[in-house]
């Protein structure tokens, strides 16, 4: 039996903040009533789930921004 790959295909809209200069992009879907998102190239930003994608825009970029201060600086 062959090894079968399912693949995910999500649909979903690409949203652009930033933050000291930086830009992001964050890829949000939505999953019956939520609403799910990631921060493209960041794979250390948890996945974010909100009752609207304007909300977890805005906590990725809150966990963004809480982490940029964490830094420190060279």
């Amino acid at each position: 039996m062959a090894n079968a790959h399912k693949s995910i295909v999500r649909q979903g809209r690409m949203y652009r903040f930033s933050i000291e200069d930086t830009d992001y992009d964050a890829f949000i879907w939505q999953a019956k009533s939520k609403f799910s998102g990631r921060v493209m190239g960041q794979p250390q930003v948890p996945q974010c789930t909100a009752r609207t994608a304007i909300l977890v825009r805005d906590t990725l970029a809150a966990w963004m921004g809480t982490e940029s201060t964490k830094k420190p600086a060279s």
